[in-house]
């Protein structure tokens, strides 16, 4: 058993087959997956311009970026941090299931979403999926 499955994925699978599946060239490996999650009463569609100005800024699967805008708390953020940051984690999960090759998570939140990105870096780390580090100082002008 993977270290990241759990009885959530079912429902997020379903509702990922739901909507459109990314474009995406398969040619090319994913190496860096950006995951946005939207805040309290939100949608993965309130990441749709940002979504597409991330792919343009970083050159998207053509340079091994991934960005995805989770479904899994569409209509689900009453019930409390923890779970919302578990379903974003199995989300997550398959995501990195799916793209092997990835070397590189970003977790991108807004408002309540921020609080389940946290969250969920905590639980994929005590998960054993990858080690926390932080992020390298910025450079000297």
């Amino acid at each position: 058993m993977l270290l990241c499955e759990t009885p959530v994925l079912q429902a997020i699978r379903f509702r990922a087959s739901r909507r459109a599946a990314p474009r995406m060239q398969d040619s090319q490996p994913v190496l860096h997956l950006i995951v946005l999650i939207h805040g309290l009463f939100g949608t993965h569609r309130d990441f749709d311009v940002l979504s597409h100005e991330l792919e343009v800024a970083t050159g998207g699967r053509a340079r091994g970026v991934l960005v995805h805008a989770t479904a899994a708390n569409d209509g689900l953020t009453l019930d409390g941090i923890e779970r919302g940051a578990e379903r974003a984690a199995d989300d997550v999960c398959a995501l990195l299931r799916a793209h092997g090759s990835v070397a590189t998570l970003s977790l991108v939140g807004h408002s309540l979403g921020g609080l389940y990105a946290r969250r969920a870096a905590r639980i994929l780390d005590d998960r054993g999926v990858f080690a926390l580090a932080p992020a390298p100082p910025a450079a000297a002008a």
